[in-house]
């Protein structure tokens, strides 16, 4: 069985006020990017590193007025950042990739083209250029299904327990049970990962 590799494509707003630092920008960012990483789409709340601010096309191929371009700015966690860099195969800021190699801006539809997911949540790579990104933000580590699952879990979860309310029976008692256990867990991820 397979998945689409996310729900939502996030979308930059336009209507930002510009800011004289990149940083001041991470609150809507994180608004624009549903708060997730804009390469792996992995949930900040679930991750145990905290979110940066990536550079899509990067400050060596940029002017220093450039860096606060908020069009150019991507929502990711570190792991991707750290990966990506400052790789830009093309070396042409113009030209984002060739075909094979190179990136495509997470906030384009053709982002989520590149990608898909497997019955368990791996991302599976659909093209050769998903399979060069794929390779370079290491998004065949582990850790990207079990989130996947995770949140999954969560939202089933969730629905569960809006429909089942007001049934009263030993099956709905376990199975809310079974879904408080699981939102203290994830409270308690995203209360380590803020603090």
């Amino acid at each position: 069985m397979k998945h689409p590799f996310r729900d939502k494509t996030p979308s930059r707003r336009i209507d930002i006020p510009k800011r004289n630092n990149y940083q001041h920008y991470k609150d809507e960012l994180r608004k624009d990017f549903n708060g997730r990483c804009g390469y792996c789409n992995d949930s900040e709340g679930l991750r145990n590193t905290f979110y940066e601010i990536d550079h899509f096309i990067p400050k060596t191929l940029l002017n220093i007025n450039e860096y606060s371009n908020y069009e150019n700015l991507v929502f990711a966690c570190r792991y991707c950042n750290n990966s990506k860099r400052d790789k830009w195969p093309t070396n042409d800021r113009n030209k984002t990739n060739n075909g094979r190699e190179g990136f495509i801006d997470p906030c384009s539809k053709e982002y989520d083209e590149l990608f898909e997911r497997n019955a368990v949540g791996e991302i599976i790579p659909k093209t050769d250029l998903g399979k060069w990104i794929y390779s370079e933000l290491k998004l065949y580590l582990y850790r990207h299904s079990l989130l996947w699952q995770i949140d999954r879990i969560g939202k089933i979860l969730k629905k569960f327990r809006e429909y089942n309310l007001h049934q009263k029976d030993e099956t709905k008692d376990l199975f809310i049970k079974m879904s408080c256990y699981f939102q203290d867990y994830v409270d308690l991820l995203r209360e380590e990962n803020a603090g």
